[in-house]
């Protein structure tokens, strides 16, 4: 606290300016990021079990707490940049290389990203950065890009028969 002494020069009243400044020694608490699950966000299949895997440059979902602040933030520039205004950023590693997946959105409890397309294929980990802290490592399994393809063995070889198999007996894989 200080304390100001004027005096008013016409009226020759002294008057007494008092200027508090406080100061509040208060901590904020960092919090332990923890990864729940890192899903495919086309299919949101559990780790090991069919179209888990996330395709290089496609959408994933991080779910956990602490993963960034209350207030959802949303990409809204290209090109995405790989961390976002408040300090999230997602490494994934594959084969002993690393790649920044792009933000998309941030939650306290959920982000989605984009896998790079030069991430290696195969099993790696996922790693999330906010305020500094980092998450422990939780697996991911990168796979190449196959957007609704079709295997031939299980459907007719004919064309026509081929395509109704395609829409419903095989379904899109």
């Amino acid at each position: 606290m200080s304390l100001n002494a004027t005096t008013n020069a016409r009226s020759g009243i002294g008057a007494v300016l008092v200027s508090c400044i406080v100061t509040a020694g208060f901590q904020v608490r960092a919090q332990n990021i923890t990864l729940d699950a890192v899903l495919n966000s086309a299919s949101y299949a559990l780790p090991g079990t069919p179209n888990a895997a996330i395709a290089q440059g496609s959408m994933f979902a991080v779910f956990g707490s602490n993963l960034g602040p209350d207030v959802l933030w949303q990409a809204s520039q290209f090109p995405l940049q790989t961390s976002t205004p408040s300090g999230i950023a997602i490494k994934v590693t594959v084969a002993g290389k690393s790649c920044d997946a792009l933000p998309i959105y941030t939650t306290q409890k959920q982000v989605g990203a984009i896998l790079p397309s030069d991430c290696p294929l195969g099993d790696g980990t996922v790693t999330l950065t906010y305020n500094g802290r980092s998450s422990a490592a939780v697996p991911i399994r990168a796979a190449s890009t196959r957007a609704f393809t079709l295997r031939a063995s299980e459907c007719s070889s004919r064309r026509n028969a081929a395509r109704a198999c395609a829409i419903s007996r095989c379904g899109w894989n």
